[in-house]
């Protein structure tokens, strides 16, 4: 497959997982999750079981930061058909390829495109009940071999944007879920790669600011600050001090 048709078909992949996103984590143990989130009575109801129960625990987890990492990575396990589509387009490019194509998915994220609606109000990632592409995004890149890219492409962006901080959940999720798809070095440098796109969401959290105990004082005025972007950003920050 030449990189042009490849581009064109991952375009497409994209285009469904924003009109229908299919990443999620199951819970495949047959014991019960442990978490100090979530716990189910006992005995359980009838309906209740594992797997059931693991989602619930998954769902009162991500409402904490930083998220607890899990010990075990197999306990819960990533699953997207359209993720499992780029890769199938991936794999049919020729090795010199491979950066390029990761480069053109990366373009939302260096210049972010706009979360969607969320059709279904409560699916994770979401914020302010929306959701992007970027989540399979990130899946693709860290699960390829492909995380320095994607770093490195989130010191581009200029505002907070809605799509970035859904990003950056999915790679919450996949700390806390599945650390071992991430090396050692990967975990200790993601803060200083992290730290651009940490500076640039926290100059947009605030107008004007007087140092506490000193109202006296003339207020310091934010020459960076953009109306309308302070609660993404704060949500970026979180997310970013979150993972790091």
């Amino acid at each position: 497959m030449n990189l042009s048709d490849a581009v064109r078909k991952a375009a497409q992949i994209l285009i469904e997982e924003q009109v229908e996103p299919t990443i999620r984590y199951l819970y495949v143990s047959r014991g019960w999750p442990n978490t100090p989130f979530y716990i189910p009575t006992f005995p359980p109801p009838e309906y209740l079981t594992p797997a059931i129960a693991g989602h619930h625990a998954l769902e009162a987890e991500r409402k904490h930061r930083p998220r607890r990492v899990y010990e075990d990575p197999k306990l819960y396990v990533f699953e997207s058909t359209n993720f499992t589509l780029l890769l199938k387009v991936f794999s049919q490019l020729v090795e010199s390829d491979r950066g390029a194509f990761v480069s053109r998915l990366l373009i939302p994220v260096r210049t972010p495109v706009p979360a969607v609606a969320s059709k279904g109000g409560t699916r994770f990632p979401f914020f302010q009940g929306k959701m992007s592409v970027l989540a399979l995004v990130a899946e693709f890149c860290v699960r390829t071999g492909h995380l320095k890219e994607l770093l490195a492409a989130t010191s581009e962006p200029k505002l907070p944007a809605e799509s970035l901080a859904i990003m950056l959940q999915e790679i919450e999720e996949m700390i806390a879920l599945n650390f071992n798809l991430f090396s050692d070095s990967e975990l200790v440098s993601m803060p200083s790669a992290l730290a651009p796109l940490r500076e640039m969401a926290q100059r947009h959290t605030w107008a004007s600011r007087r140092p506490r105990g000193r109202r006296t004082e003339p207020a310091e005025v934010n020459p960076h600050y953009v109306a309308g972007h302070e609660e993404v950003g704060r949500e970026i920050v979180a997310a970013i001090d979150g993972i790091t």
